[in-house]
C-alpha cells in the first residue's frame, strides 16, 4: 500500500533527515513511527502526502510514485490528523468533517449521511453534535472530530502526526482505545507518529524505531520488547521505563519534543500567535542546524512586540538548561520544582535534544501505571 524505496532526505544545510529508508506498509496495517527527536519519523510521514520531497529514492502509495501525482489530488485522497487538530472555528462539526467530501464534489445528502455514520461510529450522537462549533467541544471531542474528518472521504491511507500529544493522560488513553476500536471496524492503512513508547506499543501492529534517519528495528510490539537487536533499542523500549527512573539516572527517558522551535530571525508577533494556538508560554530558539540559542518566555516576547522588534534574535535565555549525558533525573527535578517551565536538554554538540516538563513526567507516570489496562 505504502512503500519507501531507498529514500534519502538531505536538507540544504547538510542535515541528513533520512538515510536509505526501505519500508513496505501493507493495506490495513497500523504502523507506528517512533524515535528520538530529529530521527526522521515526521519527515517520513510527510513524504507520503508529498509535504516533503526525497533527495533520492521513491515513495509509492497504491503503487503510484507520489512525485508524479498532483499534490492537491494526492492529499485529498489521504487522511491527515495532526496534534494541533486544525478545525475551522467558524464551521460546525458537520461542516468540518465534510470538508474533503465537499472539495471532492460529493452531494450534500451523501456527505451528511457520511458525517452521521462517522459520528455514530465514534460514539457521538449526530443530533447532538452535528451543529456544534469547535469552541463548544472539549479537547478530546475536538480531536475525535479531527480523526473523523480524516476518514470522511473514505481514504485508504490515514496519516497521524502525534494526534494525542497535547491531551491530558486520561483523555489520551480513552482516545487511543477508541482509535483501536474504530480501526477494527474501518481497517484503514494508518501510519502514526509518536514520541511516546507506551502509545506505540499499545497501538501499532508494527513499530518502526528510528535513529538518525535510519531504522534501528521494526516489528511487532512483542518482537521489539522481547528481541531488541541492540543496546539502543533495549534502552529506548525499556522493560519497565518507570522502574529505571532513579534520582541519579540519566534524563533521557523524560525528554519529549519541544512543542515550538523557532529560528532567530522569526518575527516575535508570529511566535506569540503560535504560543496562543498551542496554549504554551515558552518557545525554544534554534538555528538551521538545530543548535540551541535559548528559551524565550511569554513576557520577553510581549516586550519585544511592544518595542516593535522584527526578530527574536538575542531573546533566548540560556540560564535554565541541562546537558547530555551528564544531567540526571535529580537535576531535572530541582529545576522543575523551582519553576514550572520546560527544561531544555542540550546535546554535546549544542543541538536541542528536547525538553522536560512537569506534564511530561506526570504523563509518563500515569502511562506506566495504566499500561496494559486499557481505557475504563
Amino acid at each position: 500500500m505504502v512503500e519507501f524505496q531507498n529514500v534519502t532526505k538531505v536538507y540544504d544545510d547538510g542535515t541528513r533527515a533520512l538515510d536509505q529508508l526501505n519500508l513496505t506498509i501493507e493495506r490495513g496495517e497500523f504502523v507506528v513511527f517512533i524515535g528520538p527527536s530529529g530521527c526522521g519519523k515526521t519527515t517520513s510521514l510527510k513524504m507520503i502526502n508529498h509535504l516533503e520531497t526525497p533527495t533520492e529514492g521513491t515513495v509509492l502509495v497504491g503503487g503510484q510514485d507520489v512525485s508524479g501525482v498532483n499534490p492537491v489530488e494526492l492529499r485529498r485522497g489521504i487522511g491527515y490528523v495532526i496534534q494541533e487538530i486544525g478545525l475551522l472555528p467558524h464551521l460546525t462539526v458537520e461542516e468540518n468533517i465534510g470538508t474533503v467530501p465537499h472539495l471532492l464534489g460529493w452531494r450534500k445528502k451523501r456527505t451528511r449521511e457520511r458525517v452521521d455514520e462517522l459520528l455514530a461510529l465514534s460514539g457521538l450522537d449526530p443530533t447532538v453534535y452535528r451543529h456544534r462549533l469547535p469552541a463548544q467541544l472539549s479537547g478530546g471531542q475536538q480531536q475525535r472530530i479531527g480523526v473523523l474528518r480524516a476518514l470522511a472521504a473514505d481514504p485508504d491511507v490515514v496519516l497521524m502526526d502525534e494526534p494525542f500529544g497535547a491531551l491530558d493522560p486520561i483523555t489520551k488513553a480513552n482516545l487511543q482505545q477508541e482509535l483501536l476500536e474504530l480501526q477494527q471496524r474501518v481497517q484503514k492503512t494508518i501510519i502514526f507518529v509518536t514520541h511516546d513508547i507506551d502509545e506505540a506499543l499499545k497501538l501499532g501492529d508494527r513499530v518502526v524505531l528510528m535513529r538518525r534517519g535510519a531504522v534501528e528495528q521494526m516489528g511487532s510490539p512483542d518482537h521489539l520488547q522481547n528481541e531488541p537487536v541492540n543496546e539502543f533499542v533495549r534502552s529506548f523500549i525499556g522493560e519497565d521505563r518507570l522502574s529505571q527512573i532513579s534520582p541519579e539516572g540519566p534524563v533521557d527517558t523524560l525528554i519529549e519534543e519541544a512543542p515550538l522551535q523557532v529560528w532567530p530571525d522569526t518575527d516575535p508577533t508570529w511566535v506569540l500567535e503560535r504560543l496562543e494556538e498551542l496554549s504554551r508560554e515558552t518557545a525554544q530558539v534554534v538555528d538551521r542546524r538545530g543548535r540551541w540559542h535559548g528559551m524565550m518566555y511569554l513576557a520577553d516576547l510581549l516586550e519585544a512586540e511592544r518595542k516593535k522588534r522584527t526578530s527574536v534574535e538575542g531573546l533566548g535565555r540560556r540560564d535554565r538548561k541541562l546537558t547530555q549525558p551528564e544531567a540526571t533525573v535529580r537535576d531535572a527535578a530541582v529545576l522543575l520544582v523551582d519553576l514550572d517551565a520546560p527544561v531544555p536538554v542540550i546535546r554535546e554538540d549544542g543541538t536541542l535534544a528536547g525538553v522536560i516538563t512537569n506534564g511530561g513526567v506526570a504523563r509518563l507516570t500515569i502511562s506506566r501505571l495504566t499500561r496494559g489496562g486499557g481505557a475504563q
